[in-house]
C-alpha cells in the first residue's frame, strides 16, 4: 500500500470572491477511476483529533452524450445465464475485477 500526503491550500480568491478556509480542489491531484482511502485528522475541540476516514472512487468525466441505456444484459437458457457487459465509464483499462451478486426473489 502506498500513501501520499497532499497538502491543500485554499483556491486563489478573485477580488468579488469571500474566502472560505474549508474550499479545496482536491479532486485536481486525484487520478481518474483510481480508489483513493481519505483520512482527516481536524483539529476542533468538539471532535478531539478523531480521524475521519472515507473510500472513494474519482469517477470518470461523464460524457456529453448522456446515454442512459443498459450497460448489463442477461440471457438465460436452462442452467446456463450468459451475461453480456458493457463499460461506458472510461474506467474499464484501470478494472481488475467485477463483483456481481445474483439475489433469489422469493
Amino acid at each position: 500500500e502506498t500513501s501520499y500526503s497532499i497538502v491543500l491550500s485554499p483556491p486563489s480568491l478573485s477580488a468579488t470572491e469571500k474566502e472560505d478556509p474549508c474550499d479545496f480542489y482536491l479532486a485536481r491531484n486525484l487520478i481518474q477511476c483510481r480508489s483513493y482511502v481519505v483520512e482527516v485528522i481536524p483539529n476542533y475541540q468538539s471532535l478531539r483529533g478523531k480521524t475521519l476516514r472515507i473510500e472513494t472512487v474519482i469517477p470518470p468525466k461523464i460524457s456529453a452524450d448522456g446515454s442512459m441505456k443498459s450497460l448489463l444484459t442477461a440471457v438465460a437458457s436452462g442452467d446456463l445465464l450468459k451475461l453480456n457487459w458493457e463499460d461506458n465509464s472510461g474506467c474499464k483499462p484501470q478494472m481488475t475485477s467485477l463483483n456481481l451478486k445474483i439475489f433469489q426473489v422469493i
